[in-house]
């Protein structure tokens, strides 16, 4: 899906919808759970990265890449917004709380038109 299908280009606020709001919950939880819950935690203990530090920017990088296909833009919007969840996570390391920052994050920028 693009913004077109939206009707919600740039600086144009996105309209609330309780079923795009819900699965985009939904969505956020499964990118944080993949994200921090298994590759970053992974990535932590495989190397032996006490502060965390690599182990941020390795998934990150990845998560970015994943989005390469979007344009170079996104890639680099993935990678600085999944290196702010990931140093998020090393302090608070619960799903939950990634899961909210990362859904309320991304919902205002959507609703306020910076999608």
């Amino acid at each position: 899906m693009t913004l077109h299908h939206f009707d919600a280009l740039p600086g144009r606020p996105g309209q609330f919808e309780l079923w795009p709001t819900l699965g985009y919950l939904v969505h956020s939880f499964v990118q944080e759970l993949v994200a921090r819950g298994f590759l970053q935690t992974t990535f932590q203990r495989f190397l032996d990265d006490s502060k965390g530090f690599k182990s941020v920017l390795l998934t990150s990088s990845l998560f970015g890449l994943f989005h390469l296909h979007f344009g170079f833009a996104a890639v680099i919007l993935t990678m600085v917004s999944s290196v702010v969840f990931g140093l998020f996570y090393l302090r608070n390391p619960n799903i939950a709380g990634v899961t909210l920052f990362h859904f309320i994050a991304g919902g205002c920028a959507f609703w306020f038109g910076l999608l």
